[in-house]
């Protein structure tokens, strides 16, 4: 148990899926695509990809394809 008049602070890093969750809700400041990446790379599921952005699960596939596919024929 606390003392009386005190309080307790948490102070805590965001996890690199907390950064990128913030990022997809903001995409606006930065590419779509890049956003829904960043996601995926960070562990994000698609369905939490889909609930934050509003974007159907096929376009989230098509994106994260996409950039297979680039990566592909470099």
């Amino acid at each position: 148990m606390l003392p009386s008049g005190s309080s307790v602070r948490c102070i805590g890093r965001w996890s690199e899926q907390d950064r990128a969750a913030d990022k997809l809700r903001h995409w606006g400041d930065c590419s779509r695509d890049d956003a829904v990446r960043e996601a995926a790379a960070a562990g994000l599921s698609l369905t939490s990809i889909q609930e934050i952005t509003g974007l159907g699960k096929t376009t989230i596939m098509r994106i994260l394809n996409d950039r297979l596919r680039r990566g592909a024929r470099s």
